[in-house]
């Protein structure tokens, strides 16, 4: 069987990470795998050695200048993917289109890939997103979710979230399959696999969810899990630069809580004797394991890891879609969610999570609820399901 696997959005490592326990799975099971990928590099990175036969360019698009703010994810996909000229966008597709006829899959598994979804009809494949679920809103609803809301950003209600929808469509409207009305209709009937929980769904828990926790992390080399020496308390981070990463590392080192953190696009040098920063990646299953405390941005992989390991989390989200993410988990009573630039925000919740034990405790609780979700698990359910499409299509052609 050949399978390709394709990513279009998303600067981080989840994404990939993801597709590249996959590949390798399937490849053990004597299965040829391509990555589609927006960022070879970071492809190559992230996915472990042996995840994939081929890691191909995918077709990219300049980011626009101006950053607009999003309401929803036809905001998103107009400012990321569509966003230019009608002749602009179209051209663009077609060079997918072609990208992912010169593969000749068998299966098309995507991952945050729009665009490849919005194709997978013109395939002779059939097609199965694996992902958080994020960027496949739910059909049934007047308009597509407002994002903003989600998150709890004070101005949602200022935002009309159809006029996104309206202009993406129209600009598409020569390459949009017949009969889409909606957005949501590309979605319709689309084989999926949801690599989160019910309760930190986005989109909150959907009844057509195929949920399988977290998948396992790839085997990328990691640097070595030395912790330095603190308090008795031991804080784990997967951060990038933002406004307040001065202030945070400043904090750690007066806290004295034995602090070891990945800190990725930078290689931090730190002077404080309880603070250890590597630009390399760190293990992030055994982070959690031995952690009390984690920091994060709130990117879907790193909050289920924390989740899993019982650890209560302070979230710095740097966008909306890791901001509705760290709403949810404040929600649930295992983590505090600050802004990027607020410094008091960023002081007291340290603070909280070091003082009061409740965090904690909700964080145990709701490890507990998790235990169904096993991560070999889910790996295999997931290729599973990959191979039972081509199964499915062979015995549909006969």
């Amino acid at each position: 069987m050949r399978v390709t696997m394709a990513w279009e959005l998303g600067g981080g490592g989840g994404h990939v990470g993801r597709l590249g326990v996959l590949g390798h799975a399937l490849r053990s099971r004597g299965h040829r795998v391509d990555l589609l990928c927006r960022d070879p590099q970071l492809g190559h990175r992230w996915s472990g050695p042996g995840s994939f036969d081929r890691v191909i360019q995918a077709p990219t698009r300049p980011k626009p200048t101006d950053r607009p703010t999003v309401a929803t994810w036809a905001d998103i996909l107009l400012h990321a993917c569509y966003h230019g000229s009608a002749s602009d966008c179209h051209a663009y597709i077609e060079a997918w289109a072609n990208a992912l006829e010169a593969c000749r899959p068998d299966v098309l598994v995507t991952d945050f890939a729009p665009t490849a979804v919005l194709l997978a009809g013109r395939l002779d494949a059939p097609c199965i997103n694996v992902s958080t679920g994020y960027d496949m809103p739910p059909a049934g609803r007047d308009s597509l979710p407002n994002l903003r809301a989600l998150a709890g950003f004070a101005d949602a209600d200022t935002f009309d979230t159809t006029i996104g929808e309206r202009r993406l469509l129209e600009k598409l409207a020569d390459r949009l399959p017949s009969g889409t009305q909606r957005l949501t209709d590309l979605y319709a009937g689309m084989n999926r696999i949801r690599t989160t929980v019910p309760a930190l769904d986005h989109y909150g828990p959907q009844p057509d969810g195929r949920y399988v926790g977290r998948l396992p992390v790839p085997p990328v080399p990691t640097a070595d899990t030395d912790w330095p020496a603190g308090n008795g308390l031991r804080l784990a981070g997967y951060v990038k630069p933002f406004a307040m990463l001065g202030l945070l590392l400043d904090l750690l080192g007066l806290t004295g809580i034995a602090s070891l953190l990945h800190l990725t696009r930078i290689n931090a040098r730190n002077t404080q004797p309880n603070v250890t920063v590597t630009a390399e990646p760190l293990p992030l299953d055994v982070l959690a394991r031995d952690a009390d405390i984690g920091v994060c941005h709130a990117g879907a992989a790193t909050v289920a890891t924390f989740a899993r390991a019982g650890v209560p989390m302070l979230l710095i989200p740097l966008n909306t879609e890791q901001a509705i993410t760290a709403r949810r988990v404040a929600e649930l009573g295992i983590g505090i969610a600050v802004g990027p630039e607020d410094a008091e925000g960023l002081r007291g919740g340290l603070q909280r999570l070091l003082a009061d034990g409740r965090f904690t405790a909700s964080a145990k609780t709701f490890a507990a609820t998790l235990g169904g979700f096993d991560l070999d698990a889910a790996l295999c359910t997931t290729v599973d399901a990959i191979e039972s499409l081509s199964c499915s299509s062979r015995h549909s052609e006969t």
